[in-house]
């Protein structure tokens, strides 16, 4: 959903997804008429074209893709099957919308979706996910209210047991040979046990030892971070700042910011 700055597009990506699914494709086989709103549905909304930037979706006419999903969700509610709708980066699709359509558009963006969670039956269940925090986000356009229906579940990093079964895992599953002291070493350097980060590291360490065919030790460690940081990688980390020069356009701003993060990484807080 991070690309995705179009109410209109965000519902009718979902009432695709739906009509896929196995619940309602199973309804619609006992029921002409199921098939028919079905296939209206369909067809009002234009061809989706997978982008190499995104999700782009050609003019909708003539259609509603928001009453078009509430219509659909009423019909879940007919079988006895549990619909899960996850959302992800669903605060970055309200900032989207924001951008491009301003921010009433946004507004009725976060009143319409709380009114699906609320109209639903309990066989729909709705997961949004997020890097940036939904309250930080919505703070800006509306009242948390629109949200307090959503219950928040923060994922804490790996704790050091977990981040070394994890990495073990990672590395026996790439018959790579390591030490075990080796292990240790990264994750300790690594510091916040988030998955990612574990992943990108033990990805360079793969590449490293199938390259080398030796054993992993601490200064293999060292190459990994070193290859971790190469401009291949930019991809990985690019998108944090962009989102600050985002939120700090003014450059005074932004190298103040940027300054302070330095010095909390370096000294481990404030």
């Amino acid at each position: 959903a991070e690309s995705v700055d179009n109410a209109d597009l965000f519902y009718a990506t979902i009432n695709k997804a739906l009509i896929a699914s196995e619940a309602l494709k199973t309804l619609s086989k006992a029921s002409e008429k199921l098939q028919s709103l079905f296939g209206n549905i369909i067809a009002r909304i234009s061809k989706i074209e997978i982008m190499g930037t995104g999700i782009e979706l050609q003019a909708i006419e003539d259609s509603n893709p928001y009453l078009d999903l509430q219509e659909l969700l009423r019909q879940v509610e007919k079988t006895d099957r549990t619909v899960v709708l996850m959302f992800d980066e669903f605060p970055h699709t309200i900032e989207n919308i924001k951008d491009k359509q301003g921010e009433e558009a946004a507004k009725l963006f976060l009143q319409q979706n709380r009114s699906l969670r609320q109209n639903t039956s309990e066989n729909v269940k709705f997961i949004y996910t997020g890097s940036i925090g939904l309250q930080t986000i919505v703070r800006q356009i509306s009242s948390l209210a629109v949200i307090n229906d959503i219950n928040t579940v923060e994922i804490p990093p790996l704790n050091l047991t977990e981040g070394k079964e994890f990495t073990h895992l990672l590395l026996q599953h790439h018959d790579v040979e390591y030490q075990s002291e080796a292990v240790d070493y990264l994750l300790e350097r690594i510091d916040w046990l988030a998955p990612f980060y574990i992943q990108l590291l033990v990805q360079q360490l793969i590449d490293i030892y199938e390259d080398e065919e030796q054993e992993i030790d601490q200064k293999a460690v060292d190459r990994a971070f070193k290859k971790a940081l190469n401009t291949r990688n930019t991809q990985y980390f690019s998108p944090m700042l962009d989102r600050l020069k985002d939120r700090y356009p003014e450059k005074e701003r932004l190298d103040f910011v940027l300054t302070i993060l330095d010095q909390i990484a370096k000294q481990d807080g404030l």
